[in-house]
């Protein structure tokens, strides 16, 4: 049978038709694209330009004739329900629950509950593994923001259990939880300020939504699960500076007249108003500091270097800073839109973050497969669910086991 996928598509094109991505899509389903052709539909489907036009391919009936043209349908074993992409939950229709594994593909690509995914580096055809039924032991994502806030005379507020409104005062500044979760430190001119500094310090555990925090001078703080910032209710004449733990992303409020500092492990974040992110949990190996908009200075040890937009520092202990450019920001500020974004992540790192949403913990049985995966997954799925599309590209499983008094449950990586 000739087939319409046969037409060669180039990486050259600079407008891609529905139609061609459509009928792209339709022979990679098939096992029979050219290497070439499924080289420009993994690119495609990582370009931001062409999303629009993915969303709008999976809101269609795969049933249509552009499919049924190039694809054995009995062949085909598509696992979903709906595709959430970035920023967009499109509701889509019931397709048929079919997904075809491609032998000879040098990538898999997974379209299965609320994610794309795509796996490179398969050596062989995988299986689909059948799961064994852990309903009980499953973790739902969180549902709510657990965070604590500490106050300087030791009080110690868990804000998800009190009303929205007025949390408390200090010094000069009213404490205020949003209807929509947020804590916001709002001055108060009736208010007398206190010469001595109060230090408040707030905690987003594992299994926690992050939590949006507004500082006294307007800069914004988004928290993410396993993180934690401390900071004063007013800054000082001569600057802002704040300590924090695992991972935060920051939009300064613009004081030429006084720098906002961020201090993590050691390594100091220097700006006077921009957007930046900060990953600096404790078991990561390396640091890093993201600038996506205005500039910042990175000092560690002494040694002090400059970002520009797009651009991130990775510090290693006390190692000169690494800068590497082109960074696609979109990856980095994925936890903050809802998204784990995978780009040839290894295993244990994958397994990093799952461990501080969920608040599971992790056990490696016997020797782990160096696995790689690259895709996105809407972080609202149950751990189950993202297991499986983890568990499906072969050569690594999982086991779920119900929590302890510490997490929710603890999953085993088996080899």
């Amino acid at each position: 049978m000739d087939h319409p996928h046969n037409v060669l598509f180039h990486l050259s094109y600079i407008v891609m038709t529905p139609n061609a991505f459509k009928t792209l899509l339709a022979g990679y389903y098939a096992g029979t694209l050219t290497d070439k052709e499924r080289t420009e539909l993994v690119s495609l489907l990582h370009d931001p330009q062409y999303r629009e036009q993915l969303e709008q391919l999976f809101t269609e009936d795969l049933t249509d004739p552009a499919f049924e043209s190039v694809a054995d349908t009995e062949s085909l074993e598509l696992m979903y329900q709906q595709i959430q992409l970035r920023k967009q939950v499109t509701p889509v229709r019931r397709i048929a629950p079919y997904l075809r594994w491609v032998a000879a593909a040098a990538a898999v690509l997974l379209i299965v509950t609320g994610a794309y995914f795509i796996f490179f580096d398969q050596k062989q055809k995988p299986d689909l593994v059948q799961t064994q039924d852990n309903s009980k032991e499953d973790v739902a994502a969180p549902a709510y923001t657990k965070a604590v806030l500490f106050l300087i005379d030791g009080k110690e507020i868990i804000l998800d259990t009190i009303t929205n409104g007025q949390v408390a005062v200090q010094e000069n500044a009213a404490i205020i939880k949003t209807g929509d979760g947020q804590l916001i430190y709002k001055i108060n001119s009736s208010l007398q300020p206190n010469n001595t500094a109060h230090m408040n310090k707030l905690t987003v555990p594992k299994g926690s939504r992050p939590l949006q925090l507004t500082l006294t001078d307007g800069t914004r703080v988004w928290l993410n699960a396993a993180s934690s910032i401390t900071y004063p209710v007013a800054f000082s004449a001569k600057e802002r500076k704040v300590e924090m733990t695992g991972e935060a992303y920051y939009e300064v409020a613009k004081d030429a007249s006084r720098k906002f500092i961020v201090s993590a492990n050691g390594v100091e974040t220097e700006v006077l108003g921009t957007h930046f992110n900060v990953n600096a949990y404790a078991d990561e190996v390396q640091q890093r500091v993201t600038l996506l908009e205005g500039a910042v200075r990175i000092s560690n040890s002494g040694q002090l270097m400059a970002l520009k937009p797009g651009q991130q520092a990775r510090v290693t202990g006390n190692y000169k800073p690494e800068i590497i450019s082109g960074i696609d920001t979109g990856e980095i500020m994925a936890w903050k839109d809802g998204y784990f974004d995978f780009r040839g992540t290894d295993i244990r790192s994958v397994m990093r973050q799952l461990s501080r949403w969920y608040n599971v913990e992790v056990e490696y049985s016997g020797k782990t497969a160096d696995n790689h995966f690259s895709g996105i997954i809407n972080r609202n799925n149950n751990i189950s669910q993202v297991l499986k599309m983890l568990q499906s590209t072969g050569g690594v499983e999982f086991k779920i086991e119900k929590g302890t008094s510490l997490a929710a449950g603890k999953i085993i990586v088996l080899p």
